[in-house]
């Protein structure tokens, strides 16, 4: 035993130490607990293996019981280390020698043997030892358990010390100086849990009050003013708008919607986190954003036709307005603005999903947005972006998209919508992980009376987008859809998608600033 311990202090750590003399107590001589005790207090920082420290002591409880008989007692056990990246076991056999009988230490030609894992086997009848076997079964199992808890915890409490020694908000952390590619980077997006909100697709009631509920009873440090409604839908319902930024110091503005159509249940969704993110964020560069250009959002653009996918029928796609009773219902609003109205996929038949309407802005949700527009330019407001959030395609369309072929904008502009869509894909990338694609609209397929269209003749700068959110096409229903439909996401994609939103909007912000 005291050889054994001689060389156990070579391998060990005093980490050591409290486990084996938990079950070593009473139950060596005084002076091999001493030297176990010495043994085990090496100066060394190298650290055992804390998943093997279990079976060492087991193996020490099996020699204490076999002592009890009064016979010599032999057991192999192991001492795993991991000193600095270098694994390595030690295999040894311990010696206990009854305290009654005083036996001697084990002689000197014995050492290397039993370091070597190779000893002689006690004197016992296997008969014996079967039921001193059966006998102690149940509380090696009890100890086994014990023993692997702890270890459970032990790792644990390890892996969250070195989080916390990692993060830069550790004591003692200082936190990298910017270079001067980081010195041009969009504000950081905030981490922010939103909770039970978003284990399910509110109705469009609930989803609107937790945007003027977050207005109203939050100390925001981003001004903001929840406009309730800015016009009504066919069916009545309220169209809400929020204003996000100070419009005494900045007139530079983007507008961002969502819920045109209505069975694109992450564009509202998404846009709520988003907003989430922004009404608790103390980021210093994000609000300092805020004082450089103004959002005007409108979340909810088609309640109407929400609430009826929401409710009756999953995959409606338009507004709620009555063409001939008894007939198809609805109009695309997607296709009833004001640009290049009626140029291309937009259909005069009522029952098709693309009907664009009687004319242009014939309906009351694309005239709320029309009428917001002229409202906010007579009180000053610059628009300087725009971003329409779809659903699904993992996109980032620009325009032109109104012709069958490509119809020219500047030449300018042109390069800064391609630049700035690349932008966004990239940070949208670094955010959340998920790849976008960025393209001209009239490459997916051109469409006559959209709102992005609309949006780039009524800005000063024509940088308008719209972006068709999660799923890619690549990856429809491969992991994350329910049915095998793009537009049937889980909720459980409303957060990652609502960093997608966050940094789509942020790069905009800053790329007009």
């Amino acid at each position: 035993m005291h050889a054994f311990l001689l060389r156990l202090r070579e391998y060990t750590h005093q980490a050591v130490v409290p486990t084996m003399q938990s079950c070593l107590h009473h139950h060596f001589h005084e002076d091999s607990q001493a030297l176990l005790h010495e043994a085990c207090r090496g100066p060394r920082e190298q650290k055992p293996d804390p998943s093997l420290i279990h079976l060492f002591c087991v193996d020490a409880l099996n020699l204490i019981w076999g002592k009890s008989r009064g016979r010599l007692g032999v057991a192999r056990g192991r001492v795993g280390l991991c000193p600095r990246g270098v694994r390595h076991r030690t295999f040894v056999t311990m010696r206990v020698f009854d305290v009654d009988r005083k036996s001697d230490p084990p002689a000197a030609d014995d050492e290397e043997e039993q370091l070597l894992g190779v000893g002689r086997e006690p004197s016992q009848e296997k008969s014996d030892a079967n039921r001193a076997k059966q006998e102690r079964k149940k509380w090696v199992y009890a100890a086994l358990t014990v023993f692997l808890c702890g270890i459970l915890f032990m790792a644990l409490w390890a892996s969250m010390g070195a989080k916390k020694a990692l993060s830069p908000s550790a004591e003692g952390s200082q936190e990298p100086r910017p270079t001067e590619d980081d010195a041009e980077t969009e504000p950081k997006v905030p981490e922010v849990n939103v909770g039970e909100t978003f284990q399910r697709y509110l109705p469009a009631s609930e989803l609107l009050n937790m945007w003027e509920s977050t207005i109203k009873a939050k100390n925001l440090a981003i001004e903001m003013e929840y406009l309730p409604r800015i016009g009504t839908s066919v069916e009545g319902r309220d169209i809400s708008a929020i204003r996000m930024g100070n419009p005494s110091v900045a007139n530079k503005t983007v507008l961002v919607t969502g819920g045109v159509h209505a069975r694109e249940w992450i564009s509202p969704a998404a846009l709520l986190g988003a907003f989430l993110k922004i009404a608790s964020s103390t980021d210093a560069s994000l609000i300092g954003l805020f004082q450089k250009v103004r959002l005007l959002v409108v979340p909810l653009v088609n309640p109407d036709g929400y609430e009826f996918s929401l409710q009756t029928n999953r995959m409606w796609r338009k507004n709620r307005r009555e063409i001939q009773k008894g007939s198809c219902k609805g109009v695309d609003l997607n296709r009833n603005f004001g640009a290049h109205y009626g140029a291309a996929d937009a259909s005069s038949s009522p029952c098709s999903e693309t009907f664009r309407g009687s004319g242009a802005f014939s309906e009351p949700e694309s005239t709320a947005l029309r009428d917001l527009v002229d409202s906010e330019k007579n009180k000053g407001a610059n628009f300087v972006g725009f971003i329409d959030f779809h659903s699904y395609g993992g996109l980032i369309l620009y325009p032109p998209g109104w012709g069958k072929r490509p119809p020219t904008v500047p030449e300018g502009v042109e390069r800064e919508l391609q630049d700035l869509a690349a932008l966004m894909s990239q940070r949208i990338k670094q955010v959340s992980g998920y790849q976008y694609k960025p393209e001209s609209a009239q490459q997916l397929y051109p469409v006559g009376g959209s709102a992005d269209d609309w949006m780039y003749t009524v800005s000063s700068t024509g940088l308008s987008f719209t972006i068709e959110l999660r799923p890619s096409d690549e990856n429809v229903c491969h992991k994350v859809c329910v049915t095998d439909n793009g537009f049937v996401l889980p909720a459980s994609e409303i957060e990652p998608t609502s960093k997608d939103v966050m940094a789509s909007i942020l790069t905009m912000m800053e790329h007009v600033a």
